[in-house]
């Protein structure tokens, strides 16, 4: 008992970390950044990328399918993994070496999926915006939702939001 639930922790604890990593990084952290883009949060989100990256109209016409396409692909990815750590969470003690493999190669090829999802569209931006600007992109998203959080927190969010 004691030998797998040791091979347990050391084969998907490690992997978990990495995946939660990898979301912090990309993906909104509450499940209210998904469910709650009102039409409000996503105009105020379409406003700050714009601004933030300087789109001009046309980039802006271009880009914005685009991206809205690649964060429906993202989200469907996060779901599968909100998927998997909810199995990792109910998962026995007593679980078999073959149940706790499976997991984790599920779990390995949904952040490949991810890793490849974001190589495509990265791409796929640097066609549009440039280089630069696509690049720019992962920084813009990542301190829009630390300005989000951060805004949240302080109450100045319609309805106050989860966070508090």
């Amino acid at each position: 008992m004691q030998y797998i639930a040791k091979k347990w922790k050391s084969k998907v604890i490690p992997i978990f970390l990495i995946c939660l990593a990898i979301m912090a990084m990309v993906a909104p952290h509450d499940a209210c950044a998904q469910k709650c883009m009102s039409g409000d949060l996503k105009a105020e989100k379409i406003a700050y990328l714009t601004d933030y990256l300087s789109l001009t109209p046309q980039e802006s016409q271009e880009f914005w399918p685009l991206y809205n396409e690649y964060r429906d692909k993202r989200h469907e990815i996060h779901d599968l993994l909100k998927s998997y750590f909810k199995q990792i969470k109910e998962m026995p003690k007593d679980a078999s070496d073959k149940e706790v493999d499976s997991l984790s190669e599920s779990i390995l090829k949904t952040v490949e999926r991810e890793n490849t999802l974001l190589r495509l569209y990265q791409t796929k931006f640097a066609k549009v915006l440039g280089g630069h600007k696509a690049l720019r992109l992962y920084l813009a998203e990542r301190n829009y939702r630390m300005y989000l959080m951060k805004k949240y927190r302080r109450g100045s969010g319609k309805g106050r939001g989860p966070m508090h």
